[in-house]
């Protein structure tokens, strides 16, 4: 079981990396890579949980509707910026990102990481994106992401 919960990181790990990358290349977050992450996810619970169903279920479901709130916060606040700023915010992929980030995390690590996430966004956008209307914001996302896993696995 301990092999199987470990590949199941790895992938997770795996997929958040291809994430980053495609995001800083092409401005495009894979929805493949995010259902790939949550599908190692879900495997890493039931292992941990050594087959407890009901319970590996439970925390599932928890996981999935912080996610849906976590998202539909993130959608009525772009609408609102777009709407006020007459500017383009927060991308599609970056906001399925901020979902996949509640489902890995659970909702207190997962705001504490998405607080985290944006302040990294903010720095990164400044050093290296100065002037431009756009910036890549999955690698800020990722990098906290990965930081908490980290704790949460150890």
């Amino acid at each position: 079981m301990d092999i199987l919960l470990n590949l199941s990181r790895i992938l997770i790990i795996l997929a958040l990396v291809q994430c980053v990358l495609s995001d800083l290349r092409k401005r495009i977050i894979p929805t493949q890579m995010l259902l790939v992450a949550f599908g190692a996810w879900v495997v890493s619970v039931v292992v941990s949980l050594d087959g407890n169903g009901f319970e590996a279920f439970m925390c599932i479901a928890v996981r999935c509707a912080g996610a849906v709130m976590c998202v539909g916060v993130c959608l009525i606040v772009c609408a609102v910026y777009e709407y006020i700023s007459k500017k383009p915010s927060m991308g599609g992929g970056d906001v399925k990102l901020f979902g996949l980030m509640f489902v890995l995390l659970g909702g207190q690590q997962g705001l504490i990481a998405m607080a985290v996430a944006c302040i990294l966004g903010i720095l990164h956008a400044r050093v290296r994106y100065a002037g431009e209307d756009s910036f890549p914001f999955g690698p800020a996302i990722v990098v906290s992401t990965s930081i908490f896993l980290g704790l949460q696995w150890m």
